[in-house]
């Protein structure tokens, strides 16, 4: 994995998760500080970091709600681009843009304002670089990314049983 520069203002966080698992574990060196976890069968996640519980419920199939589990209120919202890996966060006044940053859709961040959060990984295991302290906005670019990563993993498998089928 391609290391991320890290200035001395930022903090590095790391997440990892076991091939067979729901559950994406965050560490702040090697304590664990919250965990995004997909719930099996259903159109949901739930994560929590640094004293933040959200829930990314899609409702339809190129939205995603943004929802506080304290206050049981929506928070914001995500809008998917289907064509192209791409997403809008809209948190409040704040808007957000989530891209991958190379070809290999191994490194990407989320931009807005003077807040950039920048991401390095695949499947398993990653790294965040985060210059300010905002859990909200690094669950959701963690969550983006394990949404298009599903994406890809349907495509595949609809696309190789499609193959087998017509041989």
């Amino acid at each position: 994995m391609t290391d991320l520069s890290i200035s001395k203002t930022s903090q590095l966080i790391s997440w990892k998760k076991s091939i067979w698992s729901c559950v994406t574990q965050i560490f702040k060196g090697s304590t664990r500080i919250g965990s995004l976890k997909n719930k099996l069968f259903s159109l949901s996640m739930e994560g929590s970091l640094e004293g933040s519980k959200l829930q990314f419920k899609m409702v339809s199939p190129t939205k995603a709600s943004i929802i506080d589990l304290d206050s049981e209120q929506t928070i914001g919202q995500i809008q998917f681009n289907l064509w192209y890996p791409n997403a809008k966060i809209n948190m409040g006044m704040e808007t957000f843009k989530w891209k991958y940053s190379n070809w290999k859709e191994t490194k990407w961040k989320v931009i807005g304002g003077n807040k950039t959060i920048e991401f390095c990984g695949f499947g398993e295991k990653g790294k965040i670089n985060s210059q300010q302290n905002n859990p909200i906005l690094l669950l959701t670019g963690l969550y983006v990314s394990i949404i298009y990563q599903q994406w890809v993993v349907a495509a595949i498998s609809f696309s190789s049983i499609l193959v087998m089928s017509l041989a």
